[in-house]
């Protein structure tokens, strides 16, 4: 007989991730999660985990949110800037968070196809009809203020008026690596460099060459996914060099 009481619950996440790299990252997830349920669609995932903190352990997704739920027949007029509150209401019901010390909030929001609203707009619209719910200050991203914040809410919206709602604690999204303080033109986009390593199948003790090293973003993705490994990287360019050993110098001090 199964003992309810050691059945683990589970919440419902989704994902963002770059666009080509969803398969990557729903392997990701089932290797190192043992995910029961998992559903890849346009640069998003949707699987069940047992914390916010556990999917952030991923190294392939942009970022992730609890999955507040899907939505339709979002209309591309301006009128669904008034009507806003009618989608994502029910949605907010789920919220499985408590605003704490009543900071204020932050909405982004995303959509495929041609609206006649902006991204603001619709940030605005959303932001308001959860700060009339939960009496909490909205902070606009239009401001570009960067001060404490509760939490972050995700909306996108398909060329289809349908799409997906979710939140998290406020925090930089995933592909922002705490470590990478130092940057080029053309460096590699972090998650897209974990997805290579992840492929590779690393094994302690390998040795890895970058002969286009950069920052080196390749070499310390696959170090996070594999220790003992041989790691070499070089560059035409010095400048790229001392930057990628300031990333190094400050992974080491994460």
């Amino acid at each position: 007989m199964v003992n309810k009481n050691k059945i683990e619950k589970k919440i419902p996440i989704w994902a963002r991730t770059t666009k080509g790299f969803e398969w990557i990252a729903a392997a990701e997830a089932q290797y190192k999660l043992d995910v029961d349920y998992i559903r890849a669609e346009h640069r998003s995932l949707f699987f069940n985990c047992r914390s916010l903190r556990e999917a952030y352990s991923l190294k392939c997704l942009d970022d992730a949110y609890f999955f507040l739920g899907s939505f339709k027949n979002v209309a591309h007029t301006r009128g669904t800037l008034k009507n806003i509150g009618d989608f994502i209401s029910p949605l907010l019901r789920r919220m499985p968070l408590v605003f704490e010390e009543r900071l204020p909030f932050r909405v982004t929001a995303s959509f495929l196809g041609k609206k006649n609203y902006g991204r603001y707009e619709l940030e605005e619209a959303i932001g308001e009809e959860i700060s009339r719910k939960f009496n909490i200050e909205f902070q606009s991203s239009r401001n570009c203020i960067q001060e404490n914040l509760a939490y972050m809410f995700r909306f996108h919206l398909n060329s289809d008026g349908s799409g997906f709602f979710g939140v998290k604690p406020a925090c930089s999204p995933l592909h922002r690596r705490l470590w990478k303080m130092e940057s080029i033109v053309g460096t590699f986009h972090p998650p897209a460099a974990a997805a290579a390593a992840f492929l590779a199948d690393l094994e302690p003790g390998q040795i890895v060459v970058d002969p286009f090293v950069g920052a080196g973003t390749l070499l310390i993705e696959a170090a996070q996914q594999c220790d003992s490994l041989k790691l070499f990287g070089v560059d035409i360019s010095q400048e790229a060099i001392e930057k990628a050993r300031e990333n190094v110098k400050m992974l080491a001090y994460l």
